[in-house]
C-alpha cells in the first residue's frame, strides 16, 4: 500500500477527517480544490484505500482509517510524504523517538513542550539511556507563569541540551536521525489535534536541518523574557 500523497491528495483527504461523509460540492468548499480536480483526486485516493464513498443521493465520501501499512512504509519506503492523522500523530512520533539511535532534534513551544512531556516520558527515558542527544529549542512565553520543571529534568541528562527563543515561532519540528522530519501542522493545537507531514525526503530534511542549525546558534541558553 503506498500512502505518499501529493498535496491536493493530503488537502483532500485532510478535509474527510473530521467529518462522517462529504459530497464533491462540500469537499471543493471545504479544500479549495475544483470540482472537476476533485472526481479524479477521488479516484487515485480510493486506489489507495484511504477513502470509501458512501452510496447517497449525491455521493458522499468519508476518511478511511489508515492501518498498520502506514507503519511499514514509513519505515521501508524511502522519499515519502505522509499525512498522519491528528489522532495518530502521537504514536508516529512515539515510533520515530524509539527508532532514533543517534540525535533528536526539536523546535516547540514551551507550552506543548510539557504537555507531551508526560505522553512520551516513558519513550524520553528509553532514548537518555540509549545515549541519543537531544537538542530542544524552545519558544518562551510571553510571562514568567509557565513550569520549567520539565525542561530542568531534561537539561540534567548528559544527552540533552535545550536552549530558547525570546521572538515567536510558528512550527513545531521534530528531526530524527537526520533521517525523518515531522513537521505540525498547527503547532498551537493539542497533541492529538493537529495533523503531521512526516516525511524522510533528504532535500526537505535537509532544509528542516539547516533551520534549525540557525535557530540553534541564534537562541540562548537560559531563559529571558522581553520585560526584564
Amino acid at each position: 500500500m503506498d500512502v505518499g500523497l501529493t498535496l491536493v491528495q493530503a488537502k483532500t483527504y485532510l478535509s474527510l477527517v473530521s467529518s462522517n461523509g462529504l459530497t464533491i460540492k462540500d469537499i471543493s468548499k471545504v479544500s479549495g480544490i475544483s470540482r472537476t480536480d476533485l472526481y479524479r483526486i477521488m479516484t487515485e485516493l480510493k486506489e489507495l484505500s484511504l477513502i470509501e464513498k458512501i452510496i447517497s443521493n449525491p455521493s458522499k465520501y468519508k476518511a478511511a482509517p489508515i492501518n498498520q501499512a502506514m507503519k511499514k512504509e514509513i519505515q521501508n519506503e524511502p522519499n515519502k510524504f505522509i499525512l498522519i492523522p491528528s489522532k495518530r500523530t502521537p504514536i508516529n512520533i512515539e515510533e520515530a523517538i524509539d527508532r532514533a539511535n543517534n540525535t533528536i532534534d526539536l523546535v516547540v513551544s514551551l507550552l506543548r513542550f510539557n504537555r507531551g512531556f508526560d505522553v512520551f516520558f516513558e519513550k524520553l527515558e528509553r532514548s537518555w539511556k540509549k545515549k541519543v542527544k537531544w537538542r530542544i529549542i524552545l519558544e518562551i512565553p510571553p510571562d514568567k507563569t509557565y513550569s520549567y520543571s520539565n525542561v530542568n529534568i531534561c537539561q540534567r541528562q548528559a544527552t540533552c541540551e535545550v536552549r530558547f527563543l525570546l521572538s515567536p515561532i510558528s512550527t513545531a519540528t521534530g528531526i530524527y536521525d537526520q533521517k525523518e522530519v515531522f513537521i505540525i501542522e498547527n503547532p498551537k493545537a493539542g497533541l492529538s489535534d493537529s495533523p503531521a507531514l512526516w516525511t524522510d525526503n533528504r532535500s526537505l530534511i535537509s532544509l528542516a536541518k539547516d533551520y534549525f542549525e540557525f535557530l540553534w546558534i541564534t537562541s540562548l541558553k537560559e531563559p529571558k523574557y522581553a520585560k526584564d
